[in-house]
Protein backbone atom coordinates (compact mmCIF):
# COMPACT_ATOMS: atom_id res chain seq x y z
CA UNK A 1 0.00 0.00 0.00
CA UNK A 2 1.67 3.49 -1.05
CA UNK A 3 1.47 5.83 1.71
CA UNK A 4 1.89 8.79 -0.40
CA UNK A 5 -1.31 10.55 -0.68
CA UNK A 6 -2.25 11.05 -4.54
CA UNK A 7 -5.49 12.36 -6.46
CA UNK A 8 -7.55 11.38 -9.03
CA UNK A 9 -5.45 11.01 -11.88
CA UNK A 10 -2.32 9.81 -9.86
CA UNK A 11 -0.29 12.81 -9.59
CA UNK A 12 0.59 13.93 -6.61
CA UNK A 13 -1.17 16.66 -4.20
CA UNK A 14 -0.69 20.40 -4.37
CA UNK A 15 0.56 19.79 -0.71
CA UNK A 16 2.84 17.16 -1.88
CA UNK A 17 4.36 19.68 -4.57
CA UNK A 18 4.56 22.82 -2.01
CA UNK A 19 6.68 20.50 0.74
CA UNK A 20 8.91 19.52 -2.47
CA UNK A 21 9.47 22.85 -3.60
CA UNK A 22 10.09 23.72 -0.29
CA UNK A 23 12.89 21.35 -0.24
CA UNK A 24 14.45 21.97 -3.19
CA UNK A 25 14.66 25.66 -2.29
CA UNK A 26 16.28 24.38 0.71
CA UNK A 27 18.63 22.25 -1.04
CA UNK A 28 19.64 25.12 -3.50
CA UNK A 29 20.30 27.26 -0.65
CA UNK A 30 22.27 24.94 1.43
CA UNK A 31 24.34 24.30 -2.37
CA UNK A 32 24.58 27.87 -2.44
CA UNK A 33 26.10 28.50 0.89
CA UNK A 34 28.44 25.36 0.67
CA UNK A 35 29.77 26.94 -3.25
CA UNK A 36 30.52 30.24 -1.34
CA UNK A 37 32.08 28.72 1.35
CA UNK A 38 34.45 26.65 -0.78
CA UNK A 39 35.15 30.43 -2.55
CA UNK A 40 36.15 31.67 1.08
CA UNK A 41 38.13 28.81 1.98
CA UNK A 42 40.18 29.11 -1.13
CA UNK A 43 40.36 32.54 -0.63
CA UNK A 44 41.50 32.13 2.84
CA UNK A 45 43.93 29.99 2.09
CA UNK A 46 45.76 32.11 -0.66
CA UNK A 47 45.54 34.64 1.85
CA UNK A 48 47.74 32.82 4.12
CA UNK A 49 50.37 31.79 1.99
CA UNK A 50 50.92 35.07 0.83
CA UNK A 51 51.94 36.16 4.11
CA UNK A 52 51.16 39.84 3.72
CA UNK A 53 49.56 41.59 6.68
CA UNK A 54 46.65 42.99 4.96
CA UNK A 55 45.81 40.20 3.36
CA UNK A 56 45.95 37.96 6.92
CA UNK A 57 44.04 40.64 8.97
CA UNK A 58 41.44 40.03 5.77
CA UNK A 59 41.08 36.59 6.89
CA UNK A 60 39.81 37.34 10.17
CA UNK A 61 36.73 38.76 8.56
CA UNK A 62 36.39 36.09 6.17
CA UNK A 63 36.89 33.07 8.86
CA UNK A 64 33.90 34.71 10.52
CA UNK A 65 31.96 35.05 7.13
CA UNK A 66 32.92 31.05 7.01
CA UNK A 67 31.58 30.42 10.46
CA UNK A 68 28.38 31.87 9.88
CA UNK A 69 27.93 30.20 6.66
CA UNK A 70 28.35 26.96 8.46
CA UNK A 71 25.98 27.58 11.28
CA UNK A 72 23.56 28.23 8.48
CA UNK A 73 23.63 25.18 6.80
CA UNK A 74 23.66 23.55 10.12
CA UNK A 75 20.11 25.02 10.61
CA UNK A 76 18.65 24.60 7.10
CA UNK A 77 19.88 20.69 7.88
CA UNK A 78 17.99 21.05 10.93
CA UNK A 79 15.15 22.24 9.07
CA UNK A 80 14.97 19.72 6.10
CA UNK A 81 15.26 16.70 8.53
CA UNK A 82 12.52 18.01 10.29
CA UNK A 83 10.45 18.96 7.32
CA UNK A 84 11.11 14.97 6.54
CA UNK A 85 10.61 13.58 9.13
CA UNK A 86 6.53 15.46 8.77
CA UNK A 87 6.61 14.20 5.47
CA UNK A 88 6.43 11.44 6.70
CA UNK A 89 5.10 11.50 10.16
CA UNK A 90 1.36 10.63 8.54
CA UNK A 91 2.58 6.69 7.41
CA UNK A 92 3.95 6.27 10.94
CA UNK A 93 1.96 2.66 10.95
CA UNK A 94 3.74 2.03 7.77
CA UNK A 95 7.35 2.99 8.82
CA UNK A 96 6.71 1.03 12.24
CA UNK A 97 4.94 -2.23 10.80
CA UNK A 98 6.88 -5.05 12.56
CA UNK A 99 8.53 -3.32 15.14
CA UNK A 100 8.32 -4.39 18.58
CA UNK A 101 6.31 -2.11 20.85
CA UNK A 102 9.12 -0.74 22.73
CA UNK A 103 11.15 0.12 19.31
CA UNK A 104 8.13 2.00 18.57
CA UNK A 105 7.91 4.09 21.58
CA UNK A 106 11.54 4.93 21.18
CA UNK A 107 10.63 5.82 17.40
CA UNK A 108 7.88 7.99 18.91
CA UNK A 109 10.33 9.79 21.52
CA UNK A 110 12.89 10.36 18.73
CA UNK A 111 10.50 11.84 16.71
CA UNK A 112 8.98 14.30 19.45
CA UNK A 113 12.35 15.25 20.23
CA UNK A 114 13.45 15.98 17.20
CA UNK A 115 15.94 14.25 16.95
CA UNK A 116 18.13 13.51 13.13
CA UNK A 117 19.10 9.63 13.22
CA UNK A 118 16.74 6.98 14.59
CA UNK A 119 18.50 3.63 14.08
CA UNK A 120 17.00 -0.06 14.84
CA UNK A 121 19.06 -2.40 15.41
Amino acid sequence: MDATPRSEAGDMTSVDRKGLAALQQTFNQVQFLLEHNRLLIKEINRNHRSRISENLSRNTALINELNGNINRVLCLYGYLSTAFLKTFEFSSDVITAGTSKTDKVLLKSATVQGLKRVRFL
